[in-house]
């Protein structure tokens, strides 16, 4: 019903919030919704982050498995795994958060060539089309939540309101772009 071009949606936008008629704002938002100085804030914070990610990308699933199980056998590579100590310790976890967190990184990497970040995500959603695992928009916030709680966690008192604020933005964007290539044909 015209949400997206709405100003109240606009503001959401810019805040963040996928609204309720997602594929609208899926076919408006081609920009990167970041201010310069919401950029620093990414790649300063990431320069904290980065020497861990191996690390943080297991946390970060382990997190969400923890937190609602039932994605973790979404996952034909974790289905086997019938305790998080034991996915821990799995290679299949260790390759997939590491292609995960290189995502994140692309993305961070990208934050001055919108458009280049914008084809790569959506490439990587329709690449998703094709493998048994095919993740919903609720799954994609999830995922979301959880890496901003797990960069949260290990930044610790570095982690500012503008810091959360600015990566928010860029990894609503992310799961936006991967769901655009999902959907598309």
């Amino acid at each position: 019903m015209g949400c997206a071009s709405s100003l109240a949606t606009q503001t959401k936008l810019l805040k963040g919030h996928l609204p309720t008629c997602e594929t609208q704002y899926l076919t408006k938002v081609d920009q990167l919704p970041l201010t310069e100085t919401q950029k620093y804030y990414i790649k300063q914070s990431w320069m904290g982050l980065e020497s861990n990610k191996g690390e943080l990308g297991i946390e970060i699933f382990l997190r969400l498995f923890s937190e609602n199980p039932t994605l973790q056998l979404m996952f034909p590579e974790f289905r086997e795994y019938s305790t998080l100590e034991e996915l821990k310790e799995s290679r299949s976890l260790q390759g997939h958060t590491k292609r995960v967190m290189k995502v994140v990184e692309n993305a961070v990497n990208s934050l001055e060539d919108g458009h280049a970040l914008m084809e790569y995500l959506q490439e990587l959603g329709r690449r998703h089309k094709t493998r048994q695992i095919k993740p919903t928009v609720s799954n994609l916030q999830e995922i979301s939540q959880a890496i901003n709680e797990t960069f949260e966690e290990n930044l610790g008192i570095k982690w500012t309101v503008e810091i959360a604020e600015s990566w928010k933005l860029l990894l609503d964007y992310v799961m936006a772009m991967i769901i655009r290539g999902l959907r598309s044909p």
